[in-house]
């Protein structure tokens, strides 16, 4: 059992008293995140947009264009090793509007 004792200054504008929330590691968290400088995402893009809606196992392969999938975007980083499936260039040229670019905010 994990046990988290805080101060009681520390409950005042958190408007939570369930344990859970006052975990080590998620209070870890909350101040990493409490350190960043925040902005709405409609500021930070003009587009917001989705990718491909459809299975794609048909046109997966053992080697080609490396295909990004949600299972590989993770906490603070892209895993671009572990899991990682292919496409042929021909199916990666049908999906110009999931293709992504340096400086796309995934």
């Amino acid at each position: 059992m994990i046990h988290s004792i805080i101060q009681k200054s520390q409950l005042e504008g958190a408007h939570r008293l369930d344990a859970e929330y006052y975990q080590p590691e998620y209070l870890k968290y909350s101040e990493q995140l409490n350190r960043l400088k925040l902005a709405d995402l409609n500021f930070l893009t003009s587009k917001v947009d989705v990718g491909f809606v459809s299975s794609m196992v048909s046109h997966f392969q053992d080697k080609g264009v490396p295909l990004l999938r949600t299972q590989n975007v993770c906490e603070f980083f892209i895993d671009a090793e572990n899991d990682v499936v292919y496409i042929d260039e021909e199916f990666h040229k049908k999906l110009r509007k999931s293709q992504i670019f340096p400086g796309y905010l995934l």
